[in-house]
């Protein structure tokens, strides 16, 4: 099954809005979707005019038609004639969304009616992700994965930065959508307002806190033929007798022909890394984890990283090992029963960037909490060090 992570062929350009700060951002979904999720380490991209918000797109395209009418000089009155024959509605991007926040109650609401989960994903430095340039190519180029806080469009509320103004929107796009007008073609122009629709939401949703990851299906020159790069990555699934398009967005290479070729340390104490190390440096373990290829890894250390303590582990065919013998390591002396490094974690590339699975006020919240936990400690080595837990809500039974 082909599958795509990241942003294809051009960079999204939405410089006119500042991505999401480093940190960890959550997606609510179902239990029965999390397990899926889970069994193929991928993500699902819906098509923005086949998701819960296809909307607020119908706003989007207004606000835009309304800046684009605007000025004496009617330089962009084209675009509002292009959007009146139908433009917007054309809009071929993927979107998978995303909270700022991990036990919401109108994100349970919403998306985990009788039981679920808020899934904390990593969006930082130490997760490189990747994506399949064409369907006809296995050849991955790394891409970094970046996420944008939606607009929520509607009257200011004193101390609430979240919420813009229509005319505020209206003036940033416009000096947005002028330069690249006059720097570049119209094409590009086009893909920048169909990119921008999919961030405009009411400001009655601002709760949310949502941010998005887009990936966009552009119409542009390849080989010298006009084709959407993301045709041949374009899949289905019934809902409501309606087959909606989806991408499948993937965290790791295809293959992994290589051994492991790098381990980074992140906030590790002197002592912790020079202790680190001289055991991971010894002659018997370095032996047992050098791959059949021959490579020895490095030992990296990250010093500007301002987060908790963490080890991510290249990709690699003796990850696994690796892992296992990174944890051992970190148990600690088995004779005094002490943990050598309690507070760090190891997290492996390749995979899924989860790093919290909170469980939603349903029922049987403390049966799913153990399955999850029995099930990341003995079916997914990667997932070990991820932290389970319920919500804090109350549960009311569904009416």
């Amino acid at each position: 099954m082909p599958q795509v992570s990241g942003i294809p062929s051009k960079k999204l350009d939405m410089n006119c809005k500042e991505p999401a700060l480093p940190g960890i951002y959550y997606h609510y979904t179902s239990m029965q979707t999390l397990w899926a999720i889970l069994e193929s380490e991928s993500l699902r991209a819906t098509q923005a005019r086949f998701s819960n918000d296809s909307e607020e797109i119908k706003k989007g395209i207004r606000i835009i038609k309304e800046l684009c009418s605007q000025g004496a000089d009617n330089s962009l009155k084209k675009y509002a004639d292009w959007l009146d024959d139908g433009g917007g509605e054309e809009i071929d991007c993927y979107i998978s969304c995303f909270c700022g926040g991990s036990d919401v109650l109108s994100q349970w609401r919403g998306y985990c009616r009788n039981d679920g989960v808020s899934i904390g994903f990593s969006f930082d430095e130490t997760r490189p992700h990747y994506y399949f340039q064409n369907a006809s190519s296995d050849e991955q180029i790394a891409q970094k994965i970046e996420l944008f806080p939606v607009w929520y469009v509607g009257k200011k509320v004193d101390g609430n930065s979240k919420i813009i103004s229509e005319g505020e929107l209206k003036n940033i796009l416009r000096k947005k959508i002028l330069e690249i007008d006059e720097s570049s073609d119209e094409q590009a122009c086009k893909a920048f307002i169909n990119a921008t629709i999919p961030f405009i939401k009411h400001a009655g949703f601002c709760e949310e806190d949502e941010y998005r990851l887009l990936i966009q299906n552009t119409l542009c020159k390849h080989s010298g033929n006009a084709i959407y790069p993301l045709d041949d990555y374009i899949q289905y699934y019934e809902s409501e007798e309606v087959k909606k398009p989806y991408i499948t967005i993937s965290f790791g290479k295809k293959k992994t022909l290589s051994s492991v070729r790098q381990i980074r340390l992140y906030g590790l104490q002197e002592l912790a890394e020079t202790e680190l190390r001289r055991v991971m440096e010894s002659p018997p373990i370095m032996e047992k984890l050098r791959g059949k290829d021959g490579v020895e890894y490095q030992l990296i250390n990250m010093d500007d990283w301002k987060g908790k303590p963490q080890i991510v582990i290249g990709e690699g065919e003796n990850q696994k090992e690796i892992f296992k013998a990174l944890d051992r390591i970190l148990i600690g002396d088995t004779r005094q029963a002490t943990r050598l490094f309690p507070d760090v974690k190891i997290w492996c590339e390749g995979h899924l960037p989860i790093h919290s699975i909170k469980v939603s006020p349903c029922e049987n919240q403390k049966a799913v909490i153990e399955s999850l936990r029995h099930y990341c400690a003995h079916n997914k080595f990667w997932m070990k060090y991820v932290d389970i837990s319920g919500s804090e809500t109350p549960y009311r039974r569904p009416k």
